[in-house]
């Protein structure tokens, strides 16, 4: 450190006694290039070890070929247009790097894939975000010239016919561009009034560093962009920032600086606007020896980068985080349900009474949101948010009917269920717990998911009193999903998709 600090002040030294000559004067060198040194990260973040009958499986695993080929695909990320989301995925497969499009049914499985229209397709382009707020595609081009480095950033609008989307309006961000440098990889906040990208220019730590511009409005003028502060950027080079709607204060981010596995690693600080926190590794096996760049959340709902690691095809490959149960072993040797592979319910370990296609009962539903009243033969809808297709973890607080968080904990929540269900323990035949998911996945993995979210909630009854004799627990999967409201977003549908109910059957 001293060290450093002497170095330092001679080089400042050198710089004042140069500024004051010529411009001209070829005494004068440039100063020297910044060392990049990163620190050593070593920490396993993510448990992918196998696992017991009934336990989850957390696997990653390299997307499709189709999304992946043997060139490289660059990065992943998705748009909401036109009632489905579309994959936009950014790749070398033609040659020239170019966007290329396809529709998004679960996180490891795509419609075709199509090829981006655009108006000038002789440029490369990519690294594209939809801003929801400003309905605007926003991503980075090669300029026109023959610098192979000067890249700038546009926005476009969204047009699709039969699964084809063509971008018009394409024009330039001026007041974000520096000509001569490389400015790309925008991503904005879920207001539409930050954005954040990544340039060389003059002003940064060194290297490519993020940068953000600020406006008052979504149809104002961006502000001058500046630098992020410290500590996001580092001496070394920050690339591919991103911004979850489901999660707008954390950035996410890749750098080959601060402490890394090897390579470039994936990174998140918390925070928002301009201050963020110290940068946090997501750790082992998501980050490698190799380069991880481009992270991608959608919403709560799955993590998607790009990698160089070895995978199925050669080059750059698109990976994400899977889930799949242990069902069963034979001998030491532990039978999986495979990310998306189809089960049969008798496959599945303490299935119980899972009943998936069954139609749905017309039962009287009472939602939870301030002090619940059971009546006789009632169904209690909990609104508790399982994040990122979870059954045991979920958030501190129920949400409303408007898939809000509420002031109501949902341990609260719980207790006033099972003091309900003691009160009335001579006239309760039964209570029956349902478990509920969104579409994004298989109808199998879904049906075992729902069932596990009902395990969780019985359990936590149980634990409260109430007798496990007459507890019944079913799944019902992604097959009875709320009403989608007028103008509601994909993300809050999903949200007040995944349920539990709770039904109390009466003599």
């Amino acid at each position: 450190m001293f060290e450093r600090k002497i170095i330092f002040a001679v080089l400042v030294l050198a710089s004042a006694s140069c500024t004051s000559l010529k411009r001209s004067n070829p005494v004068c060198p440039p100063p020297p290039p910044v060392v990049c040194k990163p620190g050593t990260f070593d920490k396993i973040l993510l448990d992918t070890t196998l696992k017991g009958p009934g336990m989850v499986q957390m696997h990653i695993v390299s997307l499709p070929t189709g999304i992946n080929t043997p060139a490289n695909e660059h990065s992943l990320s998705f748009l909401n247009t036109s009632g489905r989301i579309y994959a936009l995925i950014t790749s070398d497969r033609d040659g020239d790097q170019k966007m290329y499009s396809a529709a998004f049914k679960t996180t490891t499985s795509y419609g075709n894939i199509n090829t981006v229209v655009v108006s000038d397709s002789s440029h490369p382009l990519g690294a594209p975000f939809y801003c929801n707020a400003d309905q605007l595609l926003y991503f980075s081009a090669k300029a026109n010239n023959d610098d192979p480095d000067d890249y700038d950033l546009f926005t476009a609008t969204v047009t699709m016919t039969n699964d084809v989307i063509t971008l018009i309006n394409i024009r330039p961000i001026v007041s974000l561009n520096a000509p001569g440098f490389f400015n790309s990889q925008p991503t904005l906040d879920p207001t539409g009034k930050f954005i954040y990208f990544v340039s060389d220019r003059p002003g940064g730590n060194g290297g490519t560093d993020i940068w953000y511009a600020e406006r008052s409005s979504i149809t104002g003028a961006w502000s001058g962009p500046e630098p992020l502060p410290p500590p996001v950027n580092s001496e070394c080079d920050e690339l591919s920032p991103y911004i979850s709607a489901g999660d707008p204060t954390t950035l996410y981010f890749s750098s080959n600086g601060h402490s890394t596995v090897g390579g470039y690693d994936l990174f998140k600080a918390k925070g928002s606007g301009s201050q963020f926190q110290d940068p946090e590794n997501l750790g082992k096996p998501i980050n490698t020896e190799y380069d991880e760049t481009f992270p991608v959340a959608l919403g709560d709902t799955a993590f998607f980068w790009s990698s160089n690691r070895p995978g199925p095809e050669t080059g750059r490959n698109i990976w994400t985080i899977t889930r799949s149960f242990t069902l069963r072993y034979a001998g030491k040797q532990p039978i999986l349900n495979a990310p998306n592979e189809n089960l049969k319910p008798e496959d599945i370990e303490k299935e119980k009474d899972i009943t998936t296609r069954a139609k749905h009962e017309q039962e009287k539903e009472k939602v939870i949101i301030g002090n619940p009243v059971v009546q006789k033969s009632d169904t209690v809808t909990l609104l508790i948010n399982f994040p990122f297709d979870d059954f045991q973890h979920p958030d501190e607080y129920v949400l409303d009917t408007n898939g809000s968080p509420t002031s109501r904990l949902w341990r609260t929540v719980l207790d006033t269920i099972a003091r309900n269900a003691k009160q009335h323990i001579g006239q309760l035949q039964e209570l029956t717990v349902i478990g509920h998911t969104d579409s994004l996945g298989t109808d199998s993995y879904n049906d075992a998911l729902g069932y596990r979210r009902a395990e969780f909630v019985s359990a936590e009854l149980v634990k409260r009193g109430v007798p496990e004799r007459i507890m019944k627990l079913r799944s019902k999967g992604s097959t009875i999903p709320v009403a989608h409201r007028q103008s509601e977003s994909d993300e809050i549908f999903r949200l007040r998709t995944r349920r539990v109910e709770c039904i109390e059957v009466y003599r």
